[in-house]
């Protein structure tokens, strides 16, 4: 069995709208769907209640269980716990996949015995759209060749390492997954968990997925996939990770910090160390963003004091 684990928080309307939607649409029925909700209004709880009637009429159990405490990497810790599966997969509440993803994770995993982590590729309409315009997208190519060298890559997938974030992942081996749609094994993630360090500045963890997905692939020196022949799409549904607060600020430093803590045999340093060191590149991305300088300058101050406390 496949245990679909979907950490969710004041999102309903992503979830009636597009992930749960989709999970309804699979030509495979060998799965479950465990949601872990920490909004604070019933709203998600009800849309939970609509859809139990529904997967029920095709013989599929969703389970709701409301979040003790919020955080994407608890939530999902707490939520492992609960699932029957032998293979996890955990799906943002904004990500919706093609109707042949959960036949296909299963069908890796049990061709290749090897196998601790795949995830279907993935376009993320947000990036894809950005792409579209051309000026934007060449002024922030230019912006981190300047800054970050060509050393900076959202996603590290081997046969297609970018200096940008693509619209799109390329199927094939990787050395880290994007976790909006990300399959392991059961025993993997119990072992290895969510850095839960990574929710100190907001819910939302931000880079958990990489950093889980990267620590998996250091254990055993073994490639993580991404599969051919399947699709996701990232919708981006508005939510507390897009809100310009300093505390996202200050969890953009703090985490990427940590992450690279974790990933202590695989560092990648920018080119320009002088300019990093300044994180000139990082502040005007996050003034082009429409972060004030204020959040900036408050988030950065608080990622500093982490640093001390830590």
């Amino acid at each position: 069995m496949i245990s679909v684990v979907i950490a969710t928080r004041n999102r309903h309307k992503a979830l009636a709208e597009i992930s749960l939607p989709s999970l309804l649409q699979q030509d495979f029925s060998g799965f479950e769907v465990i949601l872990w909700d920490a909004s604070d209004d019933a709203l998600t709880e009800k849309v939970a209640a609509d859809f139990m009637l529904r997967f029920a009429a095709l013989e599929t159990n969703l389970r709701y269980f409301k979040a003790p405490r919020p955080g994407s990497a608890s939530q999902r810790n707490s939520a492992v716990q609960e699932v029957h599966g032998e293979i996890i997969f955990f799906l943002d509440d904004d990500v919706e996949i093609g109707q042949n993803v959960l036949r296909t994770v299963r069908d890796y995993f049990d061709t290749f015995s090897w196998l601790t982590a795949a995830s279907p590729p993935l376009i993320d309409r947000q990036v894809a759209t950005s792409q579209r315009n051309s000026f934007k997208f060449f002024f922030d190519q230019a912006a981190r060749k300047i800054f970050y060298g060509h050393s900076f890559a959202r996603r590290i997938v081997a046969p297609s390492t970018k200096n940008i974030a693509p619209a799109h992942d390329t199927p094939g081996t990787a050395e880290w997954l994007s976790g909006g749609c990300m399959a392991v094994r059961r025993e993997i993630v119990q072992s290895l968990r969510f850095d839960e360090r990574l929710e100190r500045f907001g819910g939302y963890a931000y880079l958990e997925d990489a950093d889980l997905s990267h620590r998996i692939y250091l254990r055993d020196r073994r490639p993580l996939l991404v599969m051919e022949g399947c699709h996701a799409i990232h919708h981006s549904a508005e939510g507390e990770r897009e809100k310009k607060d300093w505390q996202n600020v200050a969890a953009f430093f703090y985490n990427t910090w940590q992450v690279r803590q974790n990933f202590a045999t695989y560092k990648k340093y920018p080119s320009l160390p002088f300019l990093w060191g300044l994180r000139a590149g990082t502040v005007a991305a996050l003034l082009s963003k429409g972060y004030s300088v204020g959040a900036i300058i408050k988030g950065y101050a608080e990622y500093r004091k982490a640093l001390h406390e830590n």
